[in-house]
Formats: structure tokens, C-alpha cells, sequence
């Protein structure tokens, strides 16, 4: 998978965050080329989201 990005809205207010894949199902997240954290997902969150993203 390559670098996606993802909008959120809270209070109408938009903020993008750049999301990189580093392997083993960790991502690396970003705001504006800043790194702001670390994620890794296990196997339920990730069967959860591909469900999701079919529907």
C-alpha cells in the first residue's frame, strides 16, 4: 500500500492527515510532513475496516 491521506472534520473545521504504511501493520501519521504519531492495527480492526470499505 502507498501513502494516503485522510480528512477529518470536527466543529466544521477540515484537517488532513498523511498516513504511511511501514510494514507489519504499523502507519505512520503526519500533519503538514510533521510526524504526530505511530498506529500499528491488528487483525480484527483491519478484517473491520476492509468490511467497511466494501460497503
Amino acid at each position: 500500500m502507498k501513502k494516503f491521506r485522510i480528512e477529518t472534520v470536527d466543529n466544521g473545521k477540515g484537517r488532513f492527515f498523511d498516513i504511511q504504511p511501514l510494514g507489519n501493520q504499523r502507519y505512520q501519521i503526519y500533519i503538514e510532513g510533521e510526524t504526530i504519531g505511530t498506529i500499528q492495527l491488528d487483525e480484527k480492526t483491519m478484517r473491520a475496516a476492509k468490511v467497511k470499505a466494501a460497503n
